[in-house]
This record gives C-alpha cells, sequence and structure tokens, in this order.
C-alpha cells in the first residue's frame, strides 16, 4: 500500500505544474509505462486529443495537444481525495 498523503502531493504537484505550463516538470510525474485515455481508449492521429496515449513521450503529446486546443480562462483544483493508490480530484477548467 503505497502512502495515501504522497500520492496526494504527486497529484497537487501536478496541477500546479500543469497550471504553469511546466510540461517537462508535469512529464517527470508519469511512470514510463504510463497510459492516458482521453475520453475514449482507442486510436488517435497525433494531433488528435481524444484517444489512448502509451508512455512518455505520447504523455508529452497529450499535454501539448491539450495546451494546443485550448485556451485556459480559468484553472482551479478544488479538492483532491486519496485512498490508497487511487486519487481523485475536481475542480474547474
Amino acid at each position: 500500500m503505497k502512502n495515501t498523503n504522497q500520492n496526494s502531493i504527486v497529484v497537487q504537484n501536478y496541477f500546479n505544474a500543469f497550471e504553469k505550463g511546466a510540461i517537462l516538470y508535469i512529464l517527470d510525474s508519469f511512470h514510463p509505462d504510463c497510459k492516458i485515455i482521453s475520453v475514449r481508449d482507442g486510436q488517435r492521429e497525433k494531433h488528435q486529443l481524444h484517444g489512448t496515449y502509451k508512455g512518455k513521450e505520447n504523455a508529452k503529446q497529450f499535454l501539448e495537444n491539450i495546451f494546443n486546443h485550448f485556451e485556459t480562462k480559468l484553472f482551479t483544483v478544488e479538492k483532491i481525495i486519496a485512498e490508497e493508490n487511487l486519487v481523485f480530484a475536481y475542480g474547474q477548467f
């Protein structure tokens, strides 16, 4: 079992870096074998936002796609809840 508080800190640091657009710092929080599913699991074109991303290089593409598709005017994390290896965050984007 992982330290629940430490997991919450990792997620909070991720969102702090995300708010600043610090892609390289954000990537440090991803596992080398990470898998990101944006809206749906499946193939996607390189610059298409939704679909599956596997590994850190594709995680970088995911972040670049987010920053290229959205002009962020508000970014607020209201609450982070952690229990064992599961962390849930909600807010406004």
